[in-house]
């Protein structure tokens, strides 16, 4: 095996959510909460990051930002690390966003709340289809925002939208939807969406004025061989696709706190830099950079390893199930 996705990292005592923060996350407030079992017995696949190593690149390249031996203030100055973006989204997904487009976030969730006193008014929806990654919801009412559900089919082939009620609420006036938080792919059904799919919701907002924020960052962890397609690219020349991308998922980097939020519009992100600086960790910078550079083949293995996984875990249950 070219890579050792098989080793086992110790998490304990690093202040690690997944291992150290699950009780105060889960079960805030209910201090006399008790576990039947012992948490040391405990295997922790709660929350959304991985138990495999984040690419030796990456960790090299943080270990020589390290030896320059100041962590100051920083900020990009430079193309480089846009340049380094664009190159992996043309590898990977057949499109390159513009870099003007691009502002910085310390988090996906964070953009999620920046973005939604910036596009509505108090009076105004949210729209999510059901079920759905729980900050979305959070992100509508954070901000004192209502949030609309329209809830997915299921078939045979998998989860889909109903169109008709999706489409109906997108376009009922007195529910002022102006924003859809779209999860391409999709979290938690794991539906990778068709591009004629993704069209038909975009065309659906569009006529209806209403924004569409794509949560992109799940794209790179389909199963190998099933690319993926940025909502964006699909209607380029449309300011109303918000874009969000990261590292963190990709790369067991969620502790990095760095994402990129692609904003067309000019207005919008005008305003955005007006409230928030772009001040960043320079060993964001360097993780980031190394993993869009120096990991495509890391990435591709370990696609082919999780596919072993599930491989793995069908035939047992089919064996003893």
């Amino acid at each position: 095996m070219k890579y050792d996705f098989d080793e086992y990292v110790s998490r304990e005592k690093t202040d690690s959510l997944t291992v150290d923060g699950w009780r105060e996350y889960l079960f805030s407030g209910q201090s006399e909460f008790a576990m039947r079992y012992p948490a040391e017995g405990l295997i922790n696949l709660w929350v959304a990051d991985m138990a495999f190593a984040t690419p030796e690149p990456i960790l090299q390249a943080i270990r020589d930002r390290l030896d320059r031996k100041i962590l100051g203030y920083t900020k990009i100055y430079d193309e480089e690390y846009y340049e380094i973006f664009g190159s992996w989204c043309e590898r990977q997904y057949g499109h390159r966003f513009k870099t003007e487009d691009i502002v910085l976030s310390p988090g996906i969730i964070p953009a999620l709340n920046r973005l939604v006193p910036l596009l509505t008014d108090m009076d105004d929806s949210i729209l999510i289809m059901t079920p759905s990654y729980g900050p979305f919801k959070k992100a509508g009412e954070y901000s004192q925002r209502r949030v609309v559900y329209s809830a997915l089919k299921k078939s045979a082939g998998g989860w889909e939208p109903d169109w008709e009620d999706f489409a109906r609420k997108a376009s009922q006036a007195d529910l002022r939807v102006k924003i859809l938080f779209l999860c391409n792919p999709h979290n938690p059904t794991g539906r990778v969406w068709r591009p004629d799919e993704l069209k038909r919701i975009i065309e659906i907002c569009l006529a209806n004025d209403i924004w569409v924020i794509s949560d992109e960052i799940h794209c790179d962890l389909s199963r190998s061989g099933i690319g993926h397609t940025p909502a964006a690219s699909l209607f380029p020349d449309s300011t109303r696709i918000i874009t969000c991308m990261s590292s963190s998922k990709t790369f067991n980097l969620a502790g990095n706190l760095l994402a990129n939020i692609i904003i067309p519009d000019p207005g919008v992100r005008s305003e955005w830099r007006l409230r928030h600086d772009e001040f960043i960790s320079p060993l964001s910078l360097a993780a980031n950079k190394a993993a869009w550079s120096e990991c495509d083949d890391w990435l591709v293995h370990l696609r082919e390893y999780i596919d072993g996984n599930f491989q793995y875990l069908h035939d047992y249950l089919k064996s003893y199930l």
